[in-house]
This record gives structure tokens, sequence and C-alpha cells, in this order.
């Protein structure tokens, strides 16, 4: 048909009018509604009564209804011209299309009314991977139109079936940090409980506590993880933190030993990643908010030799000789993972603190000037 031709002869935007005209015809029902996008759930027989229920669509627009009528057998004649896979791969290759083009907002409705198209999910014969797949789209084009709770609704789902996938609670945990709702946490607090085996919801449960202040609890969930990974640089980081917290707390018994074990597992962690930017700052920055002002200097003062860059075996080969963190990139002016400037700052206030003002000017103006 026409929008295949022109995708193959690379006619996009002729090819994005053209495909948005097939898709108001193809999901006719539910193209126009303003709401559609609130419809955020994908099930077999339920799907159905869920958008008449939110007034998506009518009660009366099943495939039986509307073959009664002369006009429904007519649409009807049109539309099985395109078979449901051929509308499929044509509805990713719009997708695809408006993702280039920049219009997020199409595409998200485009992406939302899919999902409700009864033709689309209801009658293929893969449904379930349909459905993982309709739900993805959907949550992506949410995020790219800057609406994160959509897209963190639509990737619950997801989550219920892949529970080990570091990438899914990865982005999960970008929307929901951007939300910051409390039912997101709730929906992980159930889902561990569910699946208390699950390492990923463990850090991430784990890292819902830390953010709301309960340490104890934190510290917890991040043990039983390191027992699982106990090579894990970030787990030691991690539960360094949560003793450094424990440590300072106005409540706490035992402020001598918890500082100990904190530092217990910095340095563990120092062994782990290795010598880098990124670990001398975080220890200097645990002696500094403590007041141990002059360990926190001579850790301050290790980051400035080093370069900055991110270890290969940490980030799966992105590493110092990528083009996004080789120096002599000329589109690149600051090194988002340099870390040199957060520690002349540090050290800069400390320097001020003790009457140093030269020093402190002269770290402020070798490394903080742009």
């Amino acid at each position: 048909h026409k929008c295949e031709l022109l995708h193959q002869q690379g006619r996009f935007p002729e090819f994005i009018d053209e495909s948005l005209i097939l898709a108001k015809f193809y999901l006719r029902h539910v193209y126009h509604r303003q709401s559609v996008s609130k419809f955020r759930t994908i099930a077999r027989g339920r799907s159905r009564t869920l958008m008449v229920e939110a007034g998506l669509m009518d009660a009366g627009t099943t495939r039986k209804a509307i073959e009664e009528s002369e006009t429904g057998k007519m649409e009807l004649e049109q539309e099985d011209r395109i078979s449901c896979d051929e509308w499929y791969q044509l509805l990713f290759q719009l997708c695809k299309a408006l993702v280039k083009a920049k219009q997020f907002n199409t595409l998200q409705h485009v992406a939302c009314a899919s999902a409700a198209s009864i033709k689309l999910l209801d009658q293929a014969s893969d449904f379930q991977k349909r459905r993982f797949d309709v739900h993805l789209l959907c949550a992506t084009a949410a995020y790219l139109n800057a609406n994160a709770e959509l897209a963190a609704d639509h990737m619950r789902p997801i989550l219920f079936k892949y529970r080990h996938n570091y990438a899914m609670w990865n982005s999960f945990g970008q929307l929901s940090r951007d939300l910051l709702e409390l039912r997101h946490q709730k929906f992980t607090v159930r889902l561990l409980l569910k699946s208390p085996s699950a390492l990923p919801l463990l850090i991430v449960n784990g890292n819902y506590c830390m953010q709301n202040g309960r340490y104890k609890f934190a510290l917890g969930l991040y043990q039983r993880a390191l027992l699982r990974l106990p090579r894990s640089a970030f787990l030691c980081l991690s539960i360094g933190v949560c003793f450094l917290h424990l440590a300072t707390h106005r409540g706490s018994l035992h402020p001598c030993r918890h500082t100990i074990e904190a530092f217990a597992f910095f340095f563990r962690y120092l062994k782990l990643r290795g010598e880098s930017q990124e670990t001398y700052y975080n220890i200097g920055r645990a002696f500094h908010h403590l007041g141990m002002l002059s360990m926190a200097v001579n850790f301050y003062e290790k980051v400035f030799p080093l370069e900055a860059g991110l270890e290969k075996w940490e980030l799966g080969g992105h590493n110092s000789k990528s083009p996004v963190f080789n120096k002599g990139n000329p589109k690149l002016t600051i090194d988002p993972c340099d870390l040199r400037r957060d520690a002349a700052f540090n050290l800069a206030t400390i320097y001020r603190a003790s009457g140093r003002i030269d020093l402190a000017r002269n770290l402020l103006y070798q490394y903080c000037v742009v």
C-alpha cells in the first residue's frame, strides 16, 4: 500500500501524513477521544469494559454490532484489506518516524489509541507479546512527551512479568523519582512480598527506604542483596552511607561503632571500585560530613590528578576512550562525569573556613570558573 512505498522511498513527512490518515480510520472508535490517554490497562476480557466505563468507546462498538449496519459492513471490508499483522508493523514504523520528527504529542496519542484498539490486541494470536510491546511503546511515548505519570503506569504491568530485569527497574526508578508519589513505592513493596528473592526489588526498595530516611530498613535490604552480590561496589557504598546516617543521627546509641562500620564498607568499596575520582570524592565527602577535615582534604586532593572517565567493567564497554568522554572532542566543553569541580568547591569551603582565602580562591579559579 501507499504507506509502505513511502517508507521504502524514505519520504518520511509524507509517510507520517498518510499513516496518520490510516490510523484515524483503523482506530476511528477511539482515536478522536480526548480521554484516550487515561486508559492505562490492557487485558483481554476486561479491556472493553474498562474502555466503556472510561468513555473511550460506546458500548455497541463491538465487531458484531458494527456488522449489523450497512455502513459498518463497508467500513469492515475496507479495514480488512490491511491485516492485523500489517497494521502492527506499520504502527511501529509510524512511531519511529514520529520520534525522528520529534512529534511526541502525536506519538503518545497514537500509542495510547493502539493500546485501546480491540482488533490490534484482542484478535491477535500472540496477545501476551503484543501486550508487552504496546505497553512499552506507550511508556516510551509518554516519557518522551514528558508525561512521567502515564509512563510509570504503563511500566508497572511490564515489571510484573520482568521482575529481574535491571533495565526496566532503572527506567521505572527514574520515572518514580520525577513523580515523587507514594503509590509507586507501595507497588514495589507489594511486589517484593510476592518475590522476596528478586535482587532488583531488594535494591530498589532499599533506595526508597534510604530516600525516606528509614536507614535501618534500607540497611537490611542492602545486606540481603550483598549476600547475593558480595563483590558489588554499589552495595558497599550504599551500606556505608546507611551506617554514616545512623552514626550522625541524634538518637543513635552507638555512633562510634556505626562510624567504624561505615568506613569499613567505604574502604571495601574503594578496593572493589578501584582508584578513581568517584571513589576518592565519595570517601572524602564522608569524612567532610563527619567534620574530619584533615582526612577529607587528603582524599579531595587525590581527585585532581585523575582523569574523568567510566570504567569498562562497570558500564558495559563505555570507558574514557569513548567519544563522549574524549578530551579531544571539539563539541564537548565540560565532562559531566568530572568530579574535580565538586572536589575543588568542597575543598575551597574548608580552606575558607580555616582562613586560607588565597588557597580557596586559587582552587575556584582553576577548576570552577567556566
